[in-house]
């Protein structure tokens, strides 16, 4: 398979060790290449800005079930009652 550089462009398997680097050059180019816009991408204010309040999101859901669950459980008190200081 060609992605794996085991196959040259034209489908044929390269011939040689120096055919073979040059397929795997042309792969490692090109996720090079990919691997600068995904950063160009990620360094972009708005979308750090998006990353931030879904961090913040996903904090806030955390929080948000941890004390829901603490709230059906059961407390000190007498039949497993809640009482201030729980």
């Amino acid at each position: 398979c060609y992605g794996l550089g085991k196959v040259r462009e034209d489908g044929e398997a390269p011939l040689d060790g120096w055919e073979l680097a040059t397929v795997a050059t042309k792969i490692i180019t090109r996720q090079e290449h990919e691997l600068r816009n995904l950063r160009r991408i990620a360094q972009n204010p708005a979308v750090q800005a998006l990353i931030d309040q879904q961090r913040q999101h996903a904090i806030d859901e955390s929080t948000a079930r941890s004390e829901q669950e603490w709230r059906r459980g059961k407390g000190h008190g007498p039949g497993g009652q809640r009482h201030t200081g729980d």
